[in-house]
């Protein structure tokens, strides 16, 4: 009898500051997959082998996720944040109640850089948002 091979699952990106776990974007720990890539990893993968060859080793809920959540920090900040935020466990609000505490005593310690780099980013354009 043939058995299948283990699906491929898609980690759920997370902000660059986050110590929590990292999931799967189907909730799973990532020490409970056997294989796991990143959004661009997969997305190379899909132009690379195609959609129905990947069907049959991709985890269809991590596929899905993706599809409609695939938000890279360096591509969408709030996106990941949005997702960081709303699929935390009880265990993991704790730690980002944590990690939003020490976000903000550190803008408080240093106001005057943060501000100083909000300004910057701000005067920094886009290439995409050019026409």
């Amino acid at each position: 009898m043939m058995t299948d091979p283990p699906l491929n699952h898609i980690e759920r990106p997370l902000p660059p500051w986050s110590h929590c776990d990292s999931k799967t974007q189907c909730g799973r720990a990532r020490n409970d997959v056997a294989a796991i890539q990143s959004i661009a990893e997969f997305v190379a993968a899909v132009k690379r082998d195609g959609q129905q060859r990947l069907a049959y080793v991709t985890c269809m809920t991590c596929w899905n996720a993706s599809t409609y959540q695939a938000y890279e920090w360096d591509q969408e900040p709030s996106g990941t944040l949005r997702r960081y935020l709303s699929s935390a466990s009880q265990d993991d609000g704790r730690v980002i109640r944590r990690e939003l505490r020490a976000l903000a005593r550190l803008v408080d310690a240093h106001r005057d850089e943060f501000d100083a780099l909000v300004v910057g980013l701000t005067a920094v354009r886009d290439i995409g948002d050019r026409t």
